[in-house]
């Protein structure tokens, strides 16, 4: 008997030893699946915080420049600099068509007179429905250009007192695409009559204080434009010293 309650108890124990073992093991695995679990939390919060911080899109703004090129400025300075620019290379002859254009433009407005209010281009906009201007603005002014303009325009540089004593006129270029029977037609077209042709240049200066000058028999207008007399750009006492 008493071997058959020491087999029992013995039973006994052991089924409470396995139990105490398996409840071990069973919240070891428990503690387990808890700190997994709350470690794959950290991360998918970790993650969602690292996402949020990172922009959808990034937009880099494109630069873009608001100011024009100072050359295409409406201004009066750079509206004769690039007049100046586009009609001459030398610079007693940029003087003078710059002086008799400042004195002619002063009532309409320097930039509408010499662009006639369409734009920096060239003179002869006949293809594009524009007519043709006073004068060529197509290329942006040098430097020297623009000394030029500014000194015109406070009146430091001016053309010759032979020039100033005519009332400002038209002028031409000759060799440039005009004809010289063509230049002298043009007396009667502007009602200005030549006067001379400026030292160094290949320019012709109307005035519609002079009469117009004709062909004598025989004179081609090549002749009569080479007859005529030879007036100096600037004075003496205020050229450039090289």
């Amino acid at each position: 008997m008493e071997t058959i309650l020491s087999l029992i108890a013995r039973v006994v124990d052991l089924i409470r030893a396995g139990w105490n073992w398996l409840k071990s093991l069973l919240a070891r695995l428990l503690a387990l699946i808890d700190g997994s679990a709350a470690g794959n939390t950290i991360e998918v919060q970790e993650a969602a915080s690292v996402t949020q911080a990172i922009p959808k899109s990034i937009n880099i703004p494109t630069e873009q420049s608001t100011e024009n090129s100072p050359d295409d400025a409406l201004d009066e300075e750079t509206a004769l600099a690039r007049m100046l620019a586009s009609e001459d290379n030398n610079r007693e002859g940029k003087i003078v068509v710059g002086w008799i254009t400042l004195q002619r433009g002063k009532k309409t407005g320097l930039v509408k007179f010499i662009t006639g209010g369409k734009g920096y281009g060239p003179q002869d906009r006949r293809k594009q429905g524009d007519g043709v201007v006073y004068a060529s603005t197509a290329k942006p002014p040098k430097p020297e250009d623009r000394e030029i303009a500014r000194g015109l325009l406070n009146g430091t540089i001016q053309a010759s007192a032979e020039i100033r004593k005519h009332k400002p006129g038209g002028w031409i270029e000759r060799q440039m695409g005009v004809s010289d029977e063509t230049i002298v037609d043009k007396q009667s077209a502007w009602k200005e009559g030549l006067y001379g042709q400026v030292a160094g240049t290949r320019w012709v200066l109307f005035s519609s204080d002079t009469q117009p000058v004709t062909l004598k028999p025989g004179q081609s207008a090549s002749q009569l434009l080479d007859s005529l007399p030879i007036i100096p750009a600037v004075d003496r006492s205020t050229r450039r010293v090289a």
